[in-house]
């Protein structure tokens, strides 16, 4: 699954958040939460958030024009182990 395109200065210290919920039955959250973010921008840190339903990683760096991969792994409460892959497009905004 997808989390599409999303853009940042390269000055931003930006948090982009993934929203997990769709995806979970009732009563299903999330246990841990990682992220491989590709060659350009600089990982800051992340967190589980909104109930253990919603991921957010922070970013910065990056140079214009560049778009960068980054890809959240979940696992949640009930063993599921889920992927969603987005981009992250540098602009000089």
């Amino acid at each position: 699954m997808s989390m599409g395109t999303l853009a940042k200065d390269e000055s931003d210290v930006a948090i982009f958040s993934v929203n997990w919920a769709p995806r979970l039955a009732s009563g299903e959250t999330l246990a841990t939460s990682s992220w491989t973010i590709g060659a350009g921008l600089t990982y800051v840190s992340d967190a589980i958030a909104a109930g253990s339903l919603k991921t957010t990683v922070k970013l910065s760096g990056g140079s214009p024009g560049q778009t960068v991969g980054c890809v959240n792994t979940v696992t949640t409460s009930t063993g599921q182990t889920l992927s969603r892959t987005g981009f992250v497009a540098v602009r000089a905004l």
